[in-house]
């Protein structure tokens, strides 16, 4: 399996808009961000934040994981009947904003993390 991915390393203080680019294939990797809004209007196959605080992320479309590590104060919100696989917190701090009936769907893995749903 040939995957696609980006590393975004140390980026701070902005509003960063993925529209339709992005495939099924593609994999992003964000490191050492801080006080981010991450918008993706498209499906993708993974999110991974490493050591990173105060992130907004709002998915629109089908997401298959989502790996943080090290992260505080993480906001994702899922909007309503879109399919996420799995999320993984390790050592981070996180706010998920998903519909009631869309989290049964959700395979949760957490180490050592403060999860919480709004």
């Amino acid at each position: 399996m040939n995957l696609n991915h980006a590393v975004i390393d140390s980026i701070t203080n902005c509003t960063l808009n993925f529209k339709q680019f992005l495939t099924m294939k593609d994999t992003i990797i964000w490191k050492n961000c801080s006080d981010l809004t991450i918008i993706i209007k498209s499906k993708i196959n993974k999110l991974i934040l490493e050591n990173c605080k105060n992130i907004n992320i709002v998915m629109s479309d089908a997401l298959i994981g989502v790996e943080f590590t090290k992260c505080r104060n993480v906001n994702l919100k899922i909007k309503k009947h879109k399919n996420v696989n799995c999320i993984e917190s390790f050592r981070s701090t996180v706010k998920l904003n998903v519909y009631k009936k869309d989290r049964t769907n959700i395979t949760f893995f957490s180490e050592k993390s403060n999860i919480t749903f709004i």
